[in-house]
């Protein structure tokens, strides 16, 4: 069985030959396997994201503000400040989204940035995810779609 994991980059290749072997053998030795692996692979890509990443950017020109932190809510950076000229935008997000309505109610926003890849130059390339509503409401949406990974479980 041969697996590439593009979120991390490993391979995980696990070859087996003999009559005692069976597909079922194999799928339950690299589903054990992978378990071990990517808790640990995805801590070490926190830590390596915490040093390189994780800070709060300025752009006094601008009056722009970004902080990007670690946290428990979900995969990639949680950004807890973003100001861009002096507006909190995800303050005004529902705004952004809702062009035509007077009155918004007040909603909290989860924000945050996955890497893309790299580009050609080997500058890092991100995406934002913005969640609508509080994080037990966030989770609680997330446990109904089947391809949404259970955090500490």
């Amino acid at each position: 069985m041969l697996a590439l994991i593009p979120d991390f980059d490993p391979l995980v290749s696990i070859l087996t030959s003999g009559p005692e072997t069976s597909s079922s053998f194999v799928h339950l030795l690299f589903s054990q396997t992978i378990t071990a692996l990517l808790p640990a692979v995805e801590t070490a890509g926190k830590d390596d994201a915490l040093c390189a990443f994780a800070g709060t950017y300025i752009d006094e020109a601008s009056n722009s503000t970004l902080t990007l932190n670690l946290d428990n809510e979900g995969p990639g950076l949680g950004i807890t400040e973003w100001a861009v000229r002096g507006t909190d935008v995800p303050a005004q997000w529902l705004n952004y989204i809702a062009a035509v309505a007077t009155s918004l109610p007040k909603v909290h926003l989860s924000t945050r940035l996955y890497p893309s890849g790299r580009t050609p130059d080997s500058r890092t390339a991100w995406r934002v995810a913005i969640d609508l509503g509080s994080p037990e409401e966030i989770a609680q949406a997330d446990a109904q779609l089947f391809w949404v990974v259970k955090r500490g479980a």
